[in-house]
């Protein structure tokens, strides 16, 4: 077979005892302790444009064919041959057949073809079939005969709160074929707070406990017990949303329909059995009216491809767990690697509004949160001197806003008009916003999602 097959054969042993890393262990961790995040440094070349080879230091590059990306080193020795067979056989279990000729060196199989050019200072990596890297890795797998892995994941709080809500929904749904699925249940607490019942899916179901407190720390373990599975794909959802049936079809069929997209959300169905909250809109009770509206985004309804969270190293960050917004920064970190979220409306969750939610406490607690979110948000992704000055500007012009707020509701209560009541809850709104801005800047960082359990 020679050295290619060997070395083929070696790093995909090597990648499935690391949970993913391609590199020697010695050296994974030697780049770890230097401060490269997982994503950074589980790859030779892949992922790793415009940045010196691990070997040689010569700049890597990235082109790109049939929509593929291909990364190469050029000056590669053609006695070694670890990063570049990294990059053309990653994910591909074949039986592979050298060729001899009199000035190439062929390494042929099934599907696409890889080669070294002796006599030319360059190699090159080259596949017409098959992606030589995990930018789809679902035709990847499929096309070699295996299916792709897509685990659907609940992060929860309590058990008894997944098996009312979230388990109930995933019960019901229907599973498309071509693809194997795994239910991962996160349970967020000091200590189990009991058994996890079966839940009557036909799929396997693993459950974990995550004793680090908060939501980001909770769906993080998720990625990290995905990349253990090889996971392709991954939807989340939260333990009190009920996910519709056809919720996975949908996702499925988004899918296939747009294989370069990396991230889809689905939308929320706010259920309000009773009472309102000054937070959160009503939603119509019809189906159709719901699939027509501006899609949601929201951590507890996503499918990530696992390139994001493994070669991208995006994470949710806590220091938004006790005001939330984690969620929209997850959305941020995604944009600025070059993925761009899509909706797909028809994926759709329900989400039932308690009475302790649909309260007005409540909601001015959480308008209050979102304030310090956007405060926090400001601050991650703006330079200081633009933080500073944005503010002297729009804190008076925000001011000034609310104003116009109370005044308006003020006008209608007065008069008595029909919309009265929407125009005091969008004043008391702005009123919690702003002070929530103002409290962030004081160092405040939120208290609606914080718990202390036992």
């Amino acid at each position: 077979m020679g050295k290619l097959a060997r070395t083929t054969l070696s790093i995909s042993q090597r990648s499935y005892a690391l949970a993913g890393v391609t590199l020697p262990e010695r050296q994974y961790k030697a780049l770890k302790k230097q401060g490269l995040t997982y994503g950074k440094a589980r790859f030779f070349v892949f992922g790793r444009a415009s940045q010196p080879c691990r070997k040689c230091q010569t700049k890597i590059q990235r082109s790109t064919a049939n929509s593929r990306r291909i990364y190469t080193v050029r000056n590669v020795p053609v006695d070694w041959i670890g990063p570049w067979a990294e990059v053309s056989v990653k994910g591909l279990k074949h039986h592979a057949s050298l060729i001899e000729g009199s000035d190439k060196k062929f390494e042929k199989r099934f599907y696409g073809e890889c080669w070294v050019q002796r006599r030319s200072p360059w190699a090159r990596i080259d596949s017409n079939t098959v992606a030589p890297d995990h930018d789809d890795p679902l035709k990847e797998r499929s096309a070699i005969g295996q299916k792709a892995t897509h685990p659907h994941c609940s992060v929860t709080r309590n058990l008894a709160v997944f098996e009312a809500n979230c388990a109930r929904g995933i019960a019901q749904l229907s599973y498309p074929s071509g693809y194997r699925y795994e239910l991962l249940v996160v349970e967020n607490r000091r200590e189990a707070s009991g058994a996890l019942n079966t839940i009557g899916a036909d799929i396997p179901v693993r459950y974990f406990l995550e004793k680090q407190l908060g939501l980001s720390a909770a769906r993080n373990r998720v990625f990290t017990e995905a990349q253990k599975r090889n996971a392709d794909w991954l939807a989340l959802l939260d333990d009190d949303v009920v996910p519709m049936d056809g919720w996975l079809e949908e996702y499925v069929r988004a899918m296939q329909s747009m294989p370069d997209v990396r991230l889809f959300y689905g939308q929320y169905w706010y259920r309000f059995p009773n009472g309102y909250s000054l937070a959160i809109e009503r939603d119509s009770d019809s189906f159709e009216a719901i699939i027509e509206k501006p899609v949601r985004f929201g951590g507890g309804n996503l499918l990530m491809h696992e390139s994001l969270y493994g070669v991208n190293g995006i994470r949710f960050d806590p220091r938004f767990d006790a005001c939330g917004g984690e969620d929209t920064d997850l959305r941020h970190q995604a944009a600025a690697c070059g993925v761009l979220a899509v909706p797909v409306p028809r994926a759709v969750i329900q989400e039932a509004i308690t009475a302790r939610r649909a309260t007005l406490l409540s909601g001015f607690h959480r308008k209050l949160d979102q304030g310090v979110s956007s405060f926090m948000m400001l601050t991650k992704y703006t330079p200081p001197l633009t933080v500073t000055a944005g503010l002297l500007v729009q804190l008076p012009l925000r001011f000034i806003r609310l104003l116009g707020d109370w005044w308006r509701a003020a006008q209608a209560h007065i008069l008595l008009l029909e919309e009265r009541d929407k125009l005091l809850d969008t004043a008391l709104a702005s009123s919690a916003t702003f002070i929530g801005v103002i409290m962030g800047l004081c160092g405040y960082r939120g208290s609606y999602y914080a718990r202390n359990d036992k």
